[in-house]
């Protein structure tokens, strides 16, 4: 997507434009980039520095780019951060000081490529947050590459590769809890841990668990279960 690698066959289209057709400032003209390891995006020495750092680049006027600094640090409740520098925050500051340097762009895309991986469960949650929050409240278009089930559960449509080609493409999130067990062993996959805890239940305690679309739904189901009981 990032015209990075050109394809060896077919074609990758960005709203509607093959990216064969379209420069590489053109292609980061509205698509932003978020990598695992968020170090290798840092520039300058404070928090508010870096948010400015892309802007000063486009030539953006002055009072826009303070005020755009200023919202973003505002929005993304980074005011206790944005004089200390990169080098020192946690993992999940700093990726999302990342994401934040992205989101001053304004990009309409989103690519989050394996962004979560380094981080702690509690850090990891907060991006996932942070990554629903630009869909929910800017009206961003996000597609996170991840290894991370867990994380699939927060997505709207989710796309299964295994060997470079796509083995599965679901339409919503509801269709992950109603793959078989095998789906998962034949790719060596280790599915969600509530998708697990049903399979679990069904098979080694025979209890008939309804079938369930949610994690919700399974806590639901279990309940009836034991007051059954």
């Amino acid at each position: 997507m990032t015209s990075l690698l050109k394809p060896q066959s077919g074609t990758i289209h960005i709203f509607n434009k093959p990216i064969t057709r379209i420069n590489y400032q053109q292609i980061f003209s509205f698509l932003g980039v978020v990598f695992q390891n968020p170090d290798s995006q840092f520039i300058t020495s404070s928090i508010e520095e870096e948010l400015a750092f892309g802007l000063e680049n486009k030539k953006v006027p002055p009072a826009l780019m303070s005020k755009i600094v200023s919202e973003l640090i505002e929005a993304l409740n980074l005011e206790d951060l944005k004089n200390k520098s990169p080098a020192i925050l946690s993992g999940g500051q700093k990726q999302k000081i990342a994401i934040a340097s992205v989101l001053a762009f304004n990009p309409a895309l989103f690519l989050f490529d394996e962004s979560s991986s380094l981080l702690s469960p509690t850090e990891k949650q907060q991006i996932v947050k942070l990554m629903k929050q630009l869909v929910v409240d800017y009206k961003k278009t996000v597609i996170s590459i991840t290894h991370d089930m867990e994380e699939l559960l927060q997505a709207d449509e989710i796309i299964i590769f295994s060997k470079g080609k796509i083995v599965s493409h679901l339409k919503s999130v509801k269709e992950l809890f109603k793959l078989p067990a095998s789906f998962f062993k034949e790719l060596s996959l280790t599915p969600p841990f509530s998708i697990q805890l049903g399979n679990s239940l069904l098979e080694e305690y025979s209890l008939n668990i309804p079938s369930f679309s949610s994690e919700e739904e399974l806590i639901k189901n279990i309940s009836k279960l034991i007051n059954k009981n």
